[in-house]
């Protein structure tokens, strides 16, 4: 089991870094984002101002529903 989740871990890890995103079936999938800032000229760009910390976003494709019912 622990080999099976170290080999998924590095395949998910390998395709994030080429930029593809990853389907985990009825799960979900993942997909990595860089954040960025809007600039208004050419000259106030640079890296270091545009371009945030990277995130990995999880989209789950489960709807939760959670239904209450009120007795008397």
């Amino acid at each position: 089991m622990k080999n099976a989740l170290v080999s998924l871990s590095n395949v998910v890890c390998e395709a994030l870094q080429l930029g593809m995103s990853v389907d985990l079936a009825e799960i979900g999938s993942l997909r990595l984002t860089v954040p960025s800032e809007m600039m208004d000229t050419a000259e106030e760009v640079t890296v270091k101002d545009v371009l945030k910390t990277p995130k990995i976003v999880f989209t789950s494709k489960q709807i939760y529903f959670i239904t209450t019912t009120v007795v008397d």
